[in-house]
């Protein structure tokens, strides 16, 4: 009996020992679970805050394509009216350009008539001077053979 009362003692130490070991352990899972508790609460709190930001940048994602959309259609708007008013502009321009060719034209036909013109009066202006000329002389001619005292010119 005294065998097993050491059995009984030693089987109880070892009992105790397990058991001790075992709240340490449980103890040590206890903070390890507290730990983890906030941890994970933590966790869920960033997933929260991550979840509202993720919400906050599709927000201002839609936001975007819509302005952006908005300025593709006033840029395209733009776009067509700045192309309207080249061509235009570019009509206007060719049209001017073509009445200053008519207009260029026409000044070039009245230049070589007015040059024409100019050397028939040119012609004409020296046969007058001529005749003129003939005429003054003859005049001239007949005053110094009707003057007393002068010889009569001789041709």
């Amino acid at each position: 009996m005294a065998r097993a009362a050491e059995k009984h003692q030693s089987d109880l130490l070892e009992l105790e020992d397990k058991h001790s070991k075992t709240r340490q352990a449980l103890s040590a899972l206890e903070v390890e679970h507290h730990r983890m508790g906030a941890l994970v609460s933590k966790l869920e709190t960033d997933k929260k805050r991550l979840q509202a930001d993720l919400r906050g940048f599709e927000e201002r994602k839609e936001h975007l394509a819509r302005e952006m959309e908005t300025l593709n259609r006033q840029h395209q708007l733009e776009v067509d009216r700045l192309t309207e008013r080249f061509a235009t502009d570019r009509a206007d321009l060719e049209h001017k350009v073509l009445q200053r060719d008519e207009r260029v034209c026409h000044l070039d036909a009245e230049n070589a008539d007015l040059s024409q013109r100019l050397k028939k009066m040119s012609d004409d202006s020296e046969k007058e001077r001529e005749r003129v000329l003939r005429r003054m002389t003859e005049q001239i001619r007949v005053i110094l053979d009707d003057s007393p005292g002068f010889l009569p010119v001789t041709r």
